[in-house]
């Protein structure tokens, strides 16, 4: 790619380029190249019964998903979309009834600790027969208290928190 458009995409995406032209060129590919994963936790009662839900999403970034408008040029022939909403769509992740006290909620820390540790691995893709390296920046969101405390590294009773950077 000319490192003209390499310059005119990074300040498109809001960032400065670098003085060289391998580090401009390295940083629009970290940069698009770098996905963002939403995890949201909720804990809430249905019908009497309590139940703990986890969902991912990606969060939209210009860098790595089309424009409203560059979609709609690149698909001419077909209705326009949300971009941002289309891929923001949450996916359930894991679902289960559970009670309200610490012992319960942390049932399912196991599991998520396995996954949690598995994401700063990066993904391959290949795309164009060309393999691509992806990674992963982890943002956790939370509606409860206990739960959101043990996400972010807090123990009970601890009067400050301890957070837990995700990213490499």
């Amino acid at each position: 790619m000319d490192l003209q458009l390499v310059k005119d995409k990074l300040f498109k995406l809001g960032l400065t380029s670098p003085e060289s032209a391998d580090q401009t060129r390295s940083l629009l590919k970290s940069t698009e190249r770098t996905r963002k994963l939403k995890i949201w936790h909720d804990h809430s009662d249905i019908l009497n019964h309590s139940y703990i839900c986890f969902t991912v999403s990606f969060l939209y970034d210009e860098a790595n998903f089309y424009t409203d408008q560059e979609f709609k040029l690149k698909h001419p022939d077909k209705m326009p979309i949300n971009v941002q909403a289309l891929v923001e769509i949450p996916k359930l992740y894991i679902f289960g009834q559970s009670g309200s006290s610490d012992e319960e909620q942390t049932l399912y820390t196991r599991t998520r600790l396995e996954d949690l540790q598995q994401i700063h691995l990066p993904t391959r893709v290949i795309h164009d027969d060309h393999n691509l390296t992806v990674f992963d920046d982890l943002r956790v969101f939370s509606g409860d208290g206990p739960a959101r405390q043990f996400e972010s590294g807090q123990q009970s009773g601890v009067i400050f928190p301890v957070f837990v950077a995700f990213q490499q």
